[in-house]
């Protein structure tokens, strides 16, 4: 329902650079930023929904970078950002769930994993006298 006139790559059919590269990345360094200062990542996260959806998009229209057809309008990309989120939060959730119920980190955030153990700190030494 929206294109990008221009292509970065000509070879490839639809340009897909914005979505497919800054939009991703601009959620992940949110969320990091959120997690890190326990902030409330969902009410930032709808803001940068907010700031793509009637800013970015916008500004990209208005120097005929973007291009939208049919019924397609600025709330629905807002409302399509807001479900993106929504369904990746959900993913690192249950990623995160997992990794923490198979004991990878206690709930002061320090690894419980027995580094003595690990294959990058063991030594290996032979076994029984060297035959040099």
């Amino acid at each position: 329902m929206w294109a990008y006139p221009y292509k970065i790559l000509p070879f490839f059919t639809i340009s897909v650079s914005l979505e497919a590269a800054l939009v991703p990345v601009a959620y992940m360094l949110l969320y990091q930023w959120a997690l890190e200062r326990k902030r409330n990542y969902y009410l930032y996260a709808t803001i940068l929904s907010a700031i793509l959806a009637f800013g970015v998009k916008p500004a990209m229209a208005a120097l005929s970078l973007f291009k939208m057809y049919q019924w397609m309008n600025y709330f629905y990309l807002f409302l399509g950002y807001i479900v993106i989120m929504l369904l990746s939060k959900l993913i690192t959730d249950v990623f995160a769930y997992l990794h923490n119920r198979q004991g990878g980190v206690n709930r002061g955030g320090q690894s419980v994993v027995d580094d003595s153990q690990s294959s990058t700190t063991r030594r290996w030494r032979p076994k029984g006298p060297s035959r040099v």
